[in-house]
């Protein structure tokens, strides 16, 4: 999936604040780091504000986060965890 396809699926809006994007303004975030796996369920569409808050530590803890928040929220839309994601790591 290329970008222009990311950002036609996730429907021009960043995933974590909900502003609508350009499509030349706008970051790809890959929720398990794999910049390789363009899989819809693993990228969010975010803007460069938003992606220059997602907290930068190593992946290993990153995903320790989202797993928990897997098993907190297990029914949330991946919109609602990506949000969390964000939020916690701006704390």
């Amino acid at each position: 999936m290329n970008r222009l396809e990311v950002w036609k699926l996730k429907e021009h809006v960043c995933t974590a604040c909900g502003e609508e994007l350009e499509e030349d303004a706008f970051r790809l975030y890959h929720r398990n780091g794999d910049e390789e796996d363009d899989d819809p369920e693993n990228v969010d569409l975010v803007c460069p504000d938003c992606y220059d808050g997602i907290d930068k530590t190593a992946r290993g803890e990153t995903e320790d986060v989202l797993v928990e928040i897997e098993e907190e929220m297990p029914d949330a839309p991946r919109e609602r965890k990506t949000l969390e994601y964000l939020r916690r790591s701006s704390e």
